[in-house]
């Protein structure tokens, strides 16, 4: 007649039901059962197994009944179920008692049941349980997903609480960032500081440091920022947001950082816009190659040719070619030049012209040449009408007389 749902010990029944069993087992019946049991309280002892020393003291006891479940629970406490009694009782031919406690008895199993899953201590995984920081990072693991990450920390003093509100309120519902605070997102049963620590170095990109005279009193908040900087010296990123929302004298460690300040905003400084792009990550996005357009003062000059002769590879002296090119360039500034007077009707009338030199001021080659003609003709004019008239004995004094006019029609010519 019982299954499985009465595998349930004896503890299971309630002090309602036990009183009904009571109820109907501790009169004592006359007639015997089929097997000549006594169909009272009696006949229970003798299946449940408990002898005549135990006897005595259960017909002094005013409940029979109920003394003698809380002995066969003490005897054997895994035989002791709901199961076998109702054998028992059906065993005693006491069927009229089986219909009536076995609505109670399915009752009784119900809450021991509840009872008994509410009191079992559940399976705690403590690798899952130590990433457990904040409220999120509860409904996230049971979701199945990783732990919750976020765009930056908010550290304040508490007197500084309502201007923090209202700064996580619009970063969060205007601009779509998530942040995390100490106050409103931190689960209970964690050391605080070692939590802090690790979303800071973990978990949130940024630290918004809120600074006025209540922050820089609180050393834990001194110390969380030097921690901040040094990740970020570590991790070579910028890790601290200062937001300057009190006048105050701010120490060395956070004046060498460029900070908002909540007091000077204006047409020129939106804080919140600016706060926004500070927390901001820069995302990496790959920069297609372009070719760079150079002035003309800024091209590069092209290599000089080489030269191959014979397998060896010579390269040109750009010492040479610079003298070179700077010779061509310089103007010849050589003076007249005169041969002896006494050797001069020996010369020839091309080392004559030869020898006139070439002046700056004759910008091109055609001007030498016109003017190197002109000399020469008149020149040879006057050598040959004064070799005919001077006669030999005074050859020496028209000499000199000719050279003489002859210096003075150079030197005017020129």
């Amino acid at each position: 007649m019982a299954g499985d749902l009465y595998e349930v010990t004896i503890r299971a029944l309630s002090s309602k039901t036990t009183t009904l069993l009571s109820t109907l087992l501790n009169p004592p019946k006359i007639i015997l059962s089929d097997k000549g049991l006594q169909r009272d309280w009696n006949g229970l002892a003798e299946l449940i197994g408990i002898g005549g020393e135990h006897i005595p003291s259960l017909r002094n006891d005013k409940d029979h009944t109920r003394k003698l479940l809380n002995l066969w629970y003490e005897k054997d406490k895994n035989e002791s179920t709901i199961k076998k009694l109702l054998v028992f009782l059906e065993e005693l031919d006491r069927f009229d008692v089986v219909d009536d406690i076995k609505n109670l008895i399915e009752e009784d199993i119900k809450v021991y049941e509840v009872n008994c899953e509410r009191a079992e201590p559940k399976n705690i995984n403590p690798g899952i349980d130590s990433l457990v920081l904040t409220r999120e990072d509860i409904v996230r693991l049971e979701n199945g997903l990783g732990p919750q990450h976020y765009d930056a920390f908010v550290l304040f003093a508490d007197e500084d609480t309502n201007f923090v509100t209202e700064l996580i309120d619009k970063m969060e519902n205007q601009y779509k960032l998530k942040l995390c605070a100490r106050d409103r997102d931190l689960v209970a049963g964690i050391f605080e500081h070692e939590s802090i620590m690790k979303l800071i170095a973990l978990r949130c990109n940024r630290l918004i440091s809120i600074i006025s005279p209540a922050f820089l009193d609180s050393y834990s908040n001194k110390f969380f920022c030097s921690f901040a900087q040094s990740l970020g010296i570590e991790q070579r990123m910028r890790k601290i947001i200062p937001c300057l929302y009190m006048p105050c004298q701010v120490p060395p460690e956070l004046s060498c950082y460029f900070m908002l300040d909540y007091q000077r905003q204006g047409k020129l400084s939106n804080f919140w816009e600016r706060l926004r792009d500070s927390i901001k990550v820069a995302q990496v996005t790959p920069v297609a190659n372009s070719p760079i357009y150079r002035s003309s003062s800024q091209q590069i000059p092209q290599a000089l040719p080489i030269v191959e002769t014979n397998h060896i590879i010579t390269v040109p002296d750009t010492k040479h070619i610079e003298a070179d090119k700077y010779n061509m360039l310089k103007p010849k500034k050589n003076g007249v030049k005169f041969n002896s007077m006494i050797n001069l009707p020996s010369i020839e009338n091309d080392e004559i012209v030869s020898s006139i030199s070439e002046t700056d001021s004759l910008p091109s080659k055609i001007v030498e040449v016109k003017k190197s003609k002109i000399k020469t003709g008149w020149l040879k004019k006057i050598l040959s009408n004064k070799n005919h008239k001077c006669s030999d004995s005074n050859n020496e004094s028209h000499k000199r007389n000719l050279f003489r006019s002859i210096k003075r029609k150079v030197a005017i010519a020129n």
